[in-house]
C-alpha cells in the first residue's frame, strides 16, 4: 500500500496516526495519540522517576530524562545517513524522515506496524552513557559481515500511535560496536535491571529480545547473561525461552540456557510493560513485573539452583544486545519502543512511577494491568513423610481435629519400584487405596505419570484426593494392589473450599510428564472448566527441586521431592505446574490435578 509522502510527512510531523489523519480532514473530533509536554511544560522521562537513574536509556519516540537532547537514532537510505532528534518537547522530530527516505510505506503488518522500504535504524543512540547500539556485523544467526543495512531493522512506525517502533527478525539484531562491554553499567555480581516498553509476540522464541551478557563468541556459560523476554509458547527445545504451554504468554529473565519465567496470560494482551530485575549476589533475587504487576519473585534464582553453576555473574559480560540471545545465533524478535539498563534493583514503586509515565506518554495504547490469579481455596495443614524401604503401603501422621465437608485433603504420590530407582513400574496404586482416617481417597485421572528412565533413573508420581473429610483423621495410609516398592513418598494437604467438596476438575483431570531439559511440566489432561481452582503438583528427582513458576511451596521431605500449588489463570485452557531440577543427569517425573472450589 503507498501513501503520499506530504500526507505522511503532515501526519508523522504533527504526531497524529495516520488512522486518525481522515477524521481531521472531515473535522471530526481528534483525540491526540501522545501524551508528554509541550510547549513551555516540563518534561519527565521515564529515567526520571527511578531512584538513582538508569545506566543506559534507548528510545525512539522521546528523550528517556529531561537532560538529554541528543539524536534518538540514526536512519541509513542505504547511501547516507539521517540523525532524527527531538523537538523542543523531548518527542522525536519527524520533520524530516519522509524527504531523507522516500514517499512510501509498506502495508502494515499482523502487528501494526508500517515499515519504511528504503531505509533502515543504522544505530540507536545510548541516551545515559553513550553506549549505541548498531546493526550486528557478525556471522551468527544469518551472516551479517556484509556491514551496512544487512541485519538492519526497517525504520517502522506504529500505527495506533503514529510514533516510530524497532522491529527485529531474525537476522535482524543489535550490538554495541565490535561487541564491546558497556560503559557506565556496573555488572558483575551487583544488582540490575531491565526495562521494556514493547509489545508481546506471538511467537516463541530462544531467547529475551533485549538485555546485557557474554559477547556473542564467548561460551554460553549459566548466568552469563541477563535479558528480559516476553513472548508466546515454546520454541524448540530451549528451555530458557519456554511458557508452561504452547498457547500461554510468559514473561521473566532469561539467565543464559535457563530462566526464571512465570505465565501471564492466555492472550495476547497488546502493549507490555516489563521488568526483570535481580537485587545481586547479596539477596539473589530475580523478580519479574508486567504491566503493573508483579509475576513472579524467585529466590534463588533457576541459575543458582543447577548442578555445576556459580550463579548469576555478568562480570567481563557487558555486551548489550537486542534481538537477539548472547551468541546472536537464534531468533528473539523484538518489538520495542523503548529500553533501559540501570545499576539496581528497581524498586516495585520506582517501577511504578515509570509505568505511569509510560501511560502518560502513550495515551493511545492499553496496557492491560496484569493482576496475579487467585483461588478461593486456602491450605489448612501439610504433612509429608518418606518410607525409603520395601513395602506395600506408607503414612504420614495427619491431625484432622474435625470432620468437615468443606475441608478436602489432596494427597501426592512417588515411589520407586526397586533399590536405586533403575526398574519401570506401573501404576501400582490402581486397586489400591488412599485413606485420610476413614475418608477414602480418588485417584485422580490421567495423574500417573512414570519417569522414563533419563540419567538411568525411574521415578513414578501420581495425585489422589479426598474431596470431603466426614470425620476427623490422625493418618493418611497409602497402600498399593499388593506390590512392594522399594520406597514410597507421601505428601499430604488439607485444603478448605468455600463449598462443600474440594472436588477434582473432572474436565481438567491430573496430568504428568517427564523431565524435558531442565524442566517437567506437569500438564493437566483438559482443559480447567472454571479460573481460579487449585493447581496441585508433586514432583521426584534425585537432583534439588524448585517450583518453576509462582507457586507455593507445601512439603518437601526430601531435596528432591515436594508438592506445591498455584492458581490457575483463565478457564477453558490446560492448566501447568512446572518444575526445574538441578542436574540433567538424573530423572524426573511429575504430576498435577485441578481442585474445583
Amino acid at each position: 500500500m503507498i501513501k503520499l509522502a506530504l500526507v505522511l510527512s503532515l501526519a508523522r510531523a504533527l504526531l497524529v496516526p495516520l488512522a486518525l489523519f481522515n477524521l481531521v480532514s472531515r473535522g471530526e473530533a481528534l483525540t491526540p495519540s501522545v501524551g508528554g509536554s509541550s510547549g513551555g511544560a516540563s518534561y519527565t522521562g521515564p529515567c526520571d522517576v527511578i531512584a538513582g537513574g538508569c545506566g543506559e536509556a534507548y528510545s525512539v519516540d522521546r528523550a528517556a530524562t529531561s537532560a538529554y537532547s541528543g539524536a534518538l537514532f540514526q536512519l541509513s537510505n542505504g547511501s547516507s545517513t539521517l540523525d532524527i532528534g527531538q523537538t523542543t518537547a523531548h518527542q522525536v522530530d519527524l520533520s524530516t524522515w519522509a524527504a531523507f527516505c522516500g514517499s512510501s510505506l509498506n502495508a502494515p503488518d499482523a502487528n501494526g506496524v508500517e515499515a519504511s522500504p528504503t531505509c533502515f535504524y543504522s544505530k540507536i543512540y545510548g541516551q545515559i552513557n553513550g553506549n549505541a547500539l548498531v546493526p550486528s556485523v557478525f556471522n551468527a544467526g544469518g551472516n551479517c559481515t556484509a556491514g551496512g543495512n544487512t541485519c538492519a531493522a526497517p525504520f517502522a512506525f506504529e500505527i495506533a500511535t503514529g510514533l516510530p517502533i524497532i522491529e527485529t527478525y531474525q537476522p535482524e539484531k543489535y550490538t554495541l560496536a565490535a561487541d564491546g562491554n558497556a560503559t557506565g553499567l556496573t555488572v558483575g555480581t551487583r544488582p540490575i535491571s531491565v526495562l521494556y516498553n514493547g509489545k508481546a509476540l506471538d511467537s516463541g522464541y530462544c531467547c529475551g529480545p533485549f538485555g546485557i551478557g557474554h559477547a556473542y563468541n564467548v561460551s554460553d556459560t549459566y548466568g552469563t547473561t541477563f535479558y528480559i523476554s516476553a513472548a508466546q509458547g515454546q520454541y524448540g527445545s530451549y528451555a530458557n525461552n519456554r511458557c508452561a504451554t504452547g498457547a500461554a504468554y510468559c514473561s521473566g529473565g532469561d539467565e543464559e540456557s535457563i530462566n526464571d519465567f512465570a505465565d501471564y496470560a492466555f492472550s495476547n494482551i497488546g502493549s507490555i510493560f516489563g521488568m526483570v530485575n535481580w537485587g545481586g549476589s547479596g539477596s539473589n533475587v530475580v523478580k519479574s513485573y508486567i504491566n503493573g504487576g508483579l509475576l513472579l519473585a524467585a529466590s534463588p534464582p533457576a541459575v543458582s539452583l543447577c548442578a555445576g553453576c556459580a550463579g548469576m555473574n555478568l562480570t567481563g559480560a557487558g555486551s548489550i544486545h537486542l534481538g537477539a540471545g548472547g551468541d546472536l545465533s537464534e531468533p528473539a524478535p523484538a518489538l520495542v519502543r523503548e529500553m533501559a539498563l540501570t545499576n539496581t534493583a528497581v524498586s516495585a514503586a520506582d517501577y511504578t512511577a515509570a509505568y505511569a509515565n509510560i501511560k502518560a506518554f502513550y495515551p493511545a495504547l492499553t496496557f492491560t494491568r496484569y493482576t496475579a490469579p487467585s483461588t478461593a481455596v486456602t491450605v489448612v495443614q501439610s504433612h509429608a513423610s518418606l518410607t525409603a524401604r520395601p513395602a506395600t503401603s506408607a503414612t504420614t501422621t495427619f491431625r484432622s481435629a474435625t470432620g468437615t465437608t468443606k475441608h478436602g485433603v489432596v494427597v501426592g504420590l512417588a515411589w520407586c519400584a526397586s533399590g536405586g530407582c533403575t526398574t519401570a513400574t506401573s501404576d501400582v496404586f490402581s486397586g489400591g487405596s488412599v485413606t485420610v482416617g476413614s475418608n477414602a481417597c480418588i485417584e485422580v485421572p490421567n495423574s500417573f505419570f512414570s519417569g522414563s528412565g533419563q540419567g538411568g533413573v525411574h521415578y513414578q508420581t501420581e495425585v489422589w484426593n479426598c474431596p470431603n473429610l466426614s470425620a476427623a483423621a490422625s493418618v493418611v495410609t497409602a497402600t498399593t494392589a499388593g506390590t512392594s516398592v522399594s520406597a514410597i513418598g507421601v505428601l499430604a494437604d488439607e485444603i478448605d473450599c468455600p463449598t462443600s467438596g474440594c472436588t477434582t476438575d473432572a474436565t481438567a483431570t491430573g496430568g504428568g510428564a517427564a523431565a524435558y531439559g531442565w524442566l517437567c511440566d506437569a500438564t493437566t489432561h483438559g482443559n480447567t472448566a472454571n479460573a481460579g481452582e487449585f493447581l496441585y503438583s508433586v514432583a521426584v528427582s534425585g537432583a534439588h527441586l524448585y517450583a518453576h513458576a509462582q507457586g507455593a511451596s507445601l512439603n518437601a521431605p526430601a531435596a528432591g521431592l515436594k508438592d506445591e500449588w498455584v492458581a490457575t489463570g483463565a478457564a477453558g485452557h490446560p492448566q501447568t505446574a512446572q518444575w526445574l531440577q538441578s542436574s540433567l543427569s538424573t530423572g524426573l517425573a511429575c504430576s498435577s490435578a485441578a481442585i474445583d472450589p
